[in-house]
């Protein structure tokens, strides 16, 4: 939280942070390592397949509009909200 003042880590933004998110998907890791700040608004392109490079160091992120939706963990993600 203080690496970021409490901001989300999309580049750029500051908005608050108000999700934990797993750049490495909880449910494949299995592990807390990778977590990042995020503002609801980014945390739903990252899921959404919007936002490229998340893996990397925040300053690497960017924001794909043409991307195609991802396969896997994601869409679990995207069902549960949808439900």
């Amino acid at each position: 939280i203080s690496k970021t003042n409490g901001k989300c880590s999309y580049p750029n933004c500051n908005r608050p942070a108000e999700i934990f998110h797993h750049a490495e998907r909880f449910a494949a890791s299995h592990s807390h390592e990778s977590l990042k700040l995020l503002c609801k608004i980014h945390h739903e392109f990252v899921h959404n397949g919007l936002i490229k490079n998340e893996k990397e160091e925040n300053n690497k992120w960017y924001l794909d509009l043409t991307a195609k939706q991802m396969i896997g963990i994601d869409d679990l993600y995207r069902e549960y909200r949808l439900s």
